[in-house]
């Protein structure tokens, strides 16, 4: 795993490619860790199919809980990124753009049942400091805010039918299998996520970029007029 504690004041030029080395061009912005068998947790079916086009939350959305983290800046995050690493539970922390969450940072500790959802996040919040925001919820964000709402997660009370359930797996069974998924991601698709986090606090305004990259900008400052204290040849 990449150490981004040691020589922190440097650790963007650490990150930089050498010659050679294979190029990552998905643009993930996430670092996933000790993700489950892809046949146990098919998000992809429950997110992109059953939701969208049946308005369907899977039996294993229902008892999908997250200890959601939400560190307020870049310097958090990869703070946070040094405790998933720590620690053997399923992850993920990055870059969340997405419209009906709020801030630039994220990071998920996914759980099994509300119980195991509560016991996460006693354990968490003992390392998480306590002025970064955390939260238990209930599966995606989008199926109980914006448009595509069905309701508030503590208001899907009504098992799923029995008829329900076998549609599920029909649709499960007839589609195929992503192909299986790292545990952990190659190291230098990691090092391109970090350097898209970096480039991405710049981005935001966030300036603790800087506490990576040796208290220097990524790039050059553009000049400026205004104040009449730059002068130009005519």
């Amino acid at each position: 795993m990449i150490d981004t504690v040691t020589d922190r004041y440097n650790l963007y030029s650490r990150l930089l490619p050498e010659q050679g080395d294979p190029v990552d061009e998905t643009g993930v912005t996430w670092i996933y860790m000790n993700q489950p068998p892809v046949d146990s947790m098919r998000c992809d079916i429950y997110y992109n199919v059953l939701f969208p086009l049946f308005k369907h939350i899977s039996s294993r959305c229902r008892e999908c809980f997250k200890v959601a983290v939400k560190p307020r800046t870049v310097v958090e995050l990869f703070d946070l990124y040094e405790i998933m690493r720590k620690h053997p539970y399923h992850c993920k922390c990055g870059l969340d753009f997405r419209e009906l969450t709020e801030g630039v940072y994220a990071g998920f500790f996914y759980c099994r049942g509300l119980k195991q959802g509560l016991e996460r996040f006693k354990i968490m919040r003992e390392v998480i400091p306590a002025e970064i925001p955390m939260v238990v919820k209930r599966y995606c964000t989008e199926y109980e805010v914006g448009a595509t709402r069905i309701c508030a997660s503590d208001k899907l009370k009504r098992p799923l039918t029995p008829e329900q359930i076998a549609f599920e797996r029909h649709v499960l069974n007839n589609y195929a299998l992503k192909e299986e998924k790292l545990s952990r991601q190659p190291e230098y698709v990691m090092r391109e996520v970090m350097r898209r986090w970096i480039h991405s606090a710049r981005a935001a305004g966030d300036s603790t970029y800087k506490e990576f990259t040796g208290g220097n900008p990524l790039y050059h400052e553009v000049v400026t007029y205004q104040d009449g204290d730059k002068k130009y040849a005519t």
